[in-house]
């Protein structure tokens, strides 16, 4: 169980990517501050030769922690599953939780 610190990587017109990398079960990851962010796009993978049954994209307005709560994309669905994903919610701070997996990254486009 541990937390794991993103990269961040400036990938060009305004935009940011961080990446919480092999992510297993029992870690989440650092909490980041996106409050100016005006759009979050989120991939979460399974590398080859993982797994994911448990995970959640978690994001709070409140102190970094306290409150969290499971992000969803633009048609209202948690994001607790592999996939790309548009998120709905403006918060000020985000990190991916894994309850059970095994190697998992979660990648998250940060348009400023």
């Amino acid at each position: 169980m541990a937390t794991i610190l993103p990269t961040l990587e400036d990938v060009g017109g305004g935009a940011q990517r961080l990446t919480w990398s092999a992510l297993d079960g029992g870690d989440d990851g650092a909490w980041v501050n996106v409050a100016n962010a005006k759009e979050l796009t989120v991939t979460v993978e399974v590398e080859t030769g993982g797994s994911l049954t448990t995970y959640a994209f978690q994001g709070t307005n409140s102190a970094v922690g306290a409150n969290a709560r499971t992000l969803e994309d633009e048609d209202g669905t948690a994001l607790t599953v592999a996939g790309v994903f548009e998120v709905k919610e403006r918060v000020a701070s985000i990190r991916p939780l894994v309850t059970t997996g095994v190697d998992v990254t979660t990648r998250v486009l940060v348009h400023r």
